[in-house]
């Protein structure tokens, strides 16, 4: 599931005065609106098509003399693991205005797959809005039990079919990796020193090798990531195709490729990292002493920029990372509501990086929600605190 919440339903503003004056203009049909997604091309081919959901939406509407009163709300290319779409929005637009008695759509699994979120969708459509449910399968009224069964079951049927696929290409992905078949499959791009090879994975660079046992070098002397960085740039202005950028100095001093051990991370269920290592002793461009060494003083700085609270709110955060970084990192660090400028209130938290929570904040005026911090946000702050660390001890470095 993305970590960015769910749009609150009550918040969906989309339309215009100009529409709401033409669907209120009633008659004696039924008046509903057909929703159509696809999550890829691929799915497409396989018989799913938008132009076919929609023509077979259409059959239903006629043999069910519904009046469509707009042309059919569409995803394509959307995941349905969020609810945060275009055509769901358009939905429940017309759904709070009551313009909309009837919503067509040709299964469950293309209005969500995630189970939790498609149930309390259909829920809110239906008894809070009166909306009838149609599907290619027939209508489901979750207001009775076997259609709240059935209802549960296709939600689930369809996060399960979503989990297996999700599992089945990451299996397919580390497979080829470990197999030395794709090295994208790991995420990551080519490092300093390596350059593709014809078959998708690596090789040494020669140009490039003494770049990058010196930058092993320079960080083990300086333990500086900023003084690492702008000495090599700067003594191999010429032999670099660009310039390396702070983002990436630390990535290259932690990958274990330069020891001819490449490796692939991937999340489990539980949010955690789970990493596999392929041998490849062509690769290794250091030994490993000094890579372990490299390891050692990474740790060292992490430990002095970390605290030992694995809760991060907004005071551990502002502790941790410094007040203008948190500012800088964060657009709600006042706890604001960015859209209305009411308060925000705690309302749950959620394991996001291992040992780190955050917390579900809840604007108390107009209802809207979402976490802080997000992943990004929380590796922003690492690495604009751990920038400004390196720079701030600099002196201390000449010192010793």
């Amino acid at each position: 599931m993305d970590d960015r919440d769910q749009p609150d339903l009550n918040d969906f503003s989309e339309g215009s005065d100009d529409s709401d004056t033409e669907a209120s203009e009633t008659s004696d049909h039924l008046r509903g609106i057909m929703y159509a997604r696809v999550s890829s091309q691929k799915q497409a081919e396989e018989g799913n098509s938008i132009e076919g959901q929609v023509e077979a939406l259409s059959k239903i509407a006629e043999n069910q003399d519904i009046n469509l009163i707009d042309d059919p709300a569409i995803d394509e290319g959307k995941t349905g693991t969020n609810l945060d779409r275009s055509g769901i929005r358009r939905v429940c637009y017309y759904a709070r205005k009551d313009h909309i008695d009837v919503l067509l759509v040709d299964g469950i699994s293309r209005l969500g797959r995630t189970a939790a979120e498609t149930l309390y969708l259909i829920h809110v459509l239906q008894n809070d809005f009166g909306i009838k449910l149609l599907t290619g399968q027939g209508e489901i009224d979750t207001s009775e039990i076997d259609g709240l069964i059935q209802a549960t079951f296709r939600s689930l049927n369809a996060e399960m079919e979503t989990e297996y696929q999700s599992r089945s290409a990451t299996r397919n992905k580390v497979q080829k990796f470990l197999n030395k078949e794709s090295w994208k499959a790991s995420g990551q791009s080519v490092p300093i020193g390596f350059k593709p090879k014809d078959n998708d994975w690596i090789e040494v660079d020669s140009t490039e090798f003494d770049i990058a046992q010196e930058m092993f070098d320079l960080f083990r002397t300086t333990k500086n990531y900023s003084e690492t960085l702008r000495e090599i740039n700067n003594r191999y202005e010429n032999e670099l195709n660009s310039e390396i950028k702070y983002s990436k100095i630390r990535s290259y001093l932690k990958n274990p490729v330069y020891i001819g051990r490449p490796t692939i991370t991937t999340n489990t269920d539980q949010f955690e990292k789970n990493k596999q290592t392929v041998s490849d002793p062509s690769l290794q461009i250091i030994s490993k002493k000094l890579f372990e060494k490299v390891q050692k003083i990474i740790d060292e700085i992490h430990c002095k920029n970390s605290t030992s609270d694995s809760t991060t709110d907004v005071d551990s955060a502002v502790e941790e990372f410094g007040l203008t970084t948190v500012l800088n990192s964060s657009p709600v660090v006042k706890l604001i509501c960015q859209d209305c400028g009411g308060e925000f209130r705690q309302n749950g938290q959620h394991e996001i990086d291992g040992s780190i929570k955050n917390h579900n904040y809840q604007c108390k005026q107009c209802g809207v929600q979402r976490k802080w911090p997000y992943v990004d946000e929380l590796d922003s702050m690492r690495n604009n605190t751990e920038e400004e660390s390196q720079n701030n001890e600099s002196d201390e470095d000449g010192d010793e």
